[in-house]
């Protein structure tokens, strides 16, 4: 039995260790608009009008699979409307066979090309101080620059006038309107590639195809891409449209598309192989908006990891398969499976997935269709302690929710709701977003780091205005994201003398509330990284991004700056009522680095500054563990 003495120590060991490890983790999302030491803004990294996309950190490149524009729209050159003239309804306006260009009873093999998703690759140093992303130009050979935003009488289509005559009931026209940019998953692709597809079943209300008993896919979505040992591997979301006879005779679409499973392989990024129809959900049979739609293609410990929304059915269900790069897919045929109550279940490849008879795993109670995860190192340092961080949107689309878990194939427990105040408003879709994926990631390198990492967003650039265009709702972009809570950053507030909080709003550091507000929570970045130390070297990061700043060092005014920590960012955090590890109700003091103490004048209300080398009362700070 343990004596007295020893369970007083267990209990004030867990009761300590309680306030440093039991926050929950949050994921703070900011886009950085400077520069800093050893980062390129987050400005740099924007590209309009596309969607469903990935980003993959390759030779010190960022290498974005997504479509190339907003499909089924043409910019108006003759500027007759309000800037894009549809497509699907265009009729007469568009060909003089009076066939709408996208008429689902056409057979999807002879659709014009702009009708359905298409995918391909865009990219750009991860240092780069241009704006512009870089696209492979069939014509020349050579790389081409991307307009950052699409321009009235620009991609995504370009109408010639007058209209070129239509080719068996097919309008001419350029499929994307870059110059020599060719889409390399496409539903022409794969129908080339897949010339038999297996045939759907055909619930009520809906049809698969009007004019083929096989299910030749409409577009190809969602292009999830990793590099494994310099071969390319991509998991997209095939498309198969459902139009819907009417009375009149003709054709419309249903509320949403059918998406199947696909993959690809490529070596080089840029020319793609498509392989196999990989997954389907037997809810088809039910449902005419069956779905199994890609989210997230990782890698991890030697594994393919697949992340799928279910429509109608699990929600979020996770894959894996073991890596084998010697065979042409990546993987063994056989070696698929899917996380279920009893573990692993093998699901070969082309399977029909029935998600209740298998006992699939939903990774998460609920969510809206997107979810996207990765593992997360608490430090740089070989094998430090990780976590699966997965982010998902709610049925709203306008929420991101943050879950951890221990690792893959364990129970992910929810952690908090990502502010998004310093982020752009939700795109055309909702929320689409994803990790930058590294394929030298492992845990003797970590590449994804929590104190600071990419996360990438589909944003509306226009700022939630007006945009004739559709082009500005559809902006992927770069935001700098920090982990804070149990393994990763502490958060703490400070209170003044006159019970009031340091707070920073945009460059100015404050110390006048009364409670602790969003504005006056800090993540502290530590050497220790979770645990704050008497005597470390600490950041103090908040909300906005912006680290508390001492003005050349000390002596004069505090502000706080954006970009990368350095010297005058940088405070030893003094424990003024003992030594060893700073817990919630310490007090404590911030010394520069040229020796003087962050104070707020007369205990709060006023100036805060570095005026004194000597800890007096407005020098000290009750640390608020958050």
């Amino acid at each position: 039995m343990k004596t007295l003495r020893e369970l007083v120590i267990a209990i004030v060991t867990i009761l300590a260790a309680s306030l440093l490890i039991a926050q929950n983790t949050e994921m703070k999302l900011r886009i950085m608009p400077v520069n800093g030491a050893s980062r390129v803004t987050d400005l740099n990294f924007q590209m309009g009008a596309t969607s469903g996309f990935s980003v993959a950190q390759v030779n010190g490149g960022y290498n974005l699979f997504g479509p190339s524009g907003v499909y089924e729209d043409a910019w108006d050159q003759a500027g007759t409307g309000n800037g894009v003239i549809s497509l699907r309804f265009g009729g007469d306006n568009w060909c003089t066979s009076g066939k709408l260009t996208c008429d689902p009873s056409l057979a999807p093999n002879t659709r014009d090309a702009h009708c359905g998703d298409v995918a391909g690759m865009f990219w750009k140093s991860v240092t780069s101080s241009v704006t512009s992303w870089l696209y492979q130009n069939s014509s020349t050979g050579m790389p081409s620059r991307l307009q950052n935003f699409p321009a009235l009488g620009a991609w995504p289509s370009q109408a010639p006038t007058p209209f070129p005559a239509p080719i068996n009931g097919v309008c001419q026209l350029s499929p994307t309107g870059i110059p020599g940019w060719n889409p390399v998953i496409s539903a022409a692709a794969i129908n080339a590639a897949i010339p038999n597809p297996s045939h759907l079943p055909t619930p009520g209300g809906c049809t698969r195809d009007t004019t083929d008993p096989n299910s030749f896919a409409t577009g190809a979505a969602d292009a999830k891409v990793v590099y494994v040992n310099g071969n390319w591997y991509m998991a997209f979301s095939e498309t198969i449209n459902n139009p819907t006879l009417q009375q009149n005779g003709s054709y419309t679409w249903t509320s949403a598309d059918l998406f199947l499973v696909g993959w690809a392989t490529s070596n080089d990024g840029k020319n793609w192989t498509i392989r196999h129809q990989l997954f389907q959900t037997s809810l088809e049979q039910f449902s005419c908006n069956a779905v199994l739609l890609v989210t997230q293609l990782t890698t991890d410990n030697n594994y393919f990891y697949m992340l799928a929304y279910e429509l109608g059915g699990k929600g979020l269900i996770l894959f894996r398969a073991p890596i084998d790069t010697a065979n042409p897919d990546g993987f063994d045929s056989n070696a698929w499976q899917i996380e279920t109550q009893n573990g692993w279940t093998e699901v070969p490849t082309g399977s029909v997935i029935d998600t209740t008879a298998l006992q699939a795993v939903s990774l998460v109670p609920s969510s809206g269709l997107q979810g996207a995860l990765a593992r997360v190192f608490n430090s740089g340092a070989p094998n430090s302690p990780s976590q699966i961080i997965l982010v998902t949107d709610d049925s709203s689309n306008t929420v991101l929710n943050v879950w951890s878990a221990p690792d893959f194939g364990q129970p992910f427990v929810f952690q908090s709701t990502i502010d998004t105040a310093f982020i752009k408003p939700v795109g055309l879709f909702g929320q689409e977003f994803g990790f930058t994926y590294y394929p030298d990631q492992t845990p003797a390198t970590p590449r994804i780091i929590g104190s600071e990492f990419d996360f990438w967003l589909i944003g509306n650039a226009s700022g939630g205005g007006f945009d004739p265009t559709g082009a500005l709702r559809l902006t992927a972009y770069r935001t700098t994201a920090t982990l804070s809570g149990g393994i990763y950053s502490p958060r703490a507030a400070f209170r003044t003398a006159g019970n009031e909080y340091l707070s920073v709003t945009a460059g100015n550091v404050y110390a006048s509330q009364t409670s602790i507000g969003l504005a006056a929570r800090f993540v502290i970045l530590d050497p220790n990284v979770n645990v704050v130390n008497n005597g470390d070297a600490v950041n103090l990061q908040a909300r906005n991004g912006n680290y508390i700043s001492a003005t050349n060092g000390g002596g004069s005014s505090a502000g706080a700056v954006p970009g990368d920590p350095g010297t005058n960012e940088t405070f030893t955090i003094v424990k003024t009522n003992g030594g060893g590890r700073i817990v919630n109700g310490d007090s404590v003091a911030f010394r520069s680095s040229g020796g003087y103490y962050l104070v707020a004048e007369n205990g709060g209300g006023g100036t805060v500054d570095f005026p004194t080398k000597t800890i007096t009362s407005s020098a000290t700070f009750t640390y608020v563990a958050q």
